[in-house]
């Protein structure tokens, strides 16, 4: 299976949208704070939204455009998080699954979409939580699950973007202990100095 029946045209413009993705997803996983992790996924979310529109994938398109509204509406209400009421932050957590489900209902093509519906699911509840770790592992489940239907129709920027997103998560969590570590031994250095 390739691409559906489209010139070579918007297959092209479809993988240069790919790129652009590809990206701010990059720079997304890179972010320690989650408001900047946010606004980098929203970019990339509306970007490969379009390309995988374009190449006919239609389930990963309408839960990338859902991934760009809930990024928005996360963005907006995490920082107020604490002064909403209680149910609010819920509420909008199962709206979003409701969309996810009714995305995947509409759109459902094999069985592999449960699959695609699960881990977007998991992704949705780890960028509802608070911080980024959460978020970020959950995606790496996402990532593995579509690049499964990137692969069978050949989208190369496609499965870029899935590997993209699990490489910088990769890189983030060794940048991460690396920090971690020199922050050790500096701390342990200065125990050490005599005063």
């Amino acid at each position: 299976m390739v691409f559906p029946d489209i010139s070579l045209y918007w297959i092209i413009i479809s993988q240069i949208i790919g790129v652009v993705a590809i990206v701010c997803y990059f720079i997304s996983w890179q972010q320690k704070e989650k408001r900047e992790l946010l606004m980098w996924l929203s970019a990339g979310n509306l970007l490969s939204a379009t390309m995988f529109a374009i190449v006919g994938l239609h389930l990963i398109a309408i839960f990338r455009v859902i991934a760009f509204l809930r990024n928005i509406t996360f963005y907006y209400t995490d920082k107020h998080r604490d002064n909403l009421h209680t149910l609010i932050p819920l509420l909008i957590l199962f709206v979003f699954f409701a969309l996810a489900g009714i995305g995947a209902y509409l759109t459902w093509t094999t069985p592999y979409d449960a699959i695609v519906l699960a881990t977007f699911l998991l992704f949705i509840y780890g960028l509802w939580m608070r911080g980024t770790h959460l978020a970020k592992l959950t995606r790496v489940a996402y990532a593995l699950a579509l690049f499964i239907p990137n692969l069978l129709i050949l989208n190369f920027m496609g499965m870029a973007i899935e590997l993209t997103l699990i490489l910088s998560t990769i890189i983030f969590y060794i940048r991460l202990h690396k920090q971690r570590k020199n922050k050790q031994q500096e701390s342990e250095q200065t125990k050490i100095l005599p005063r």
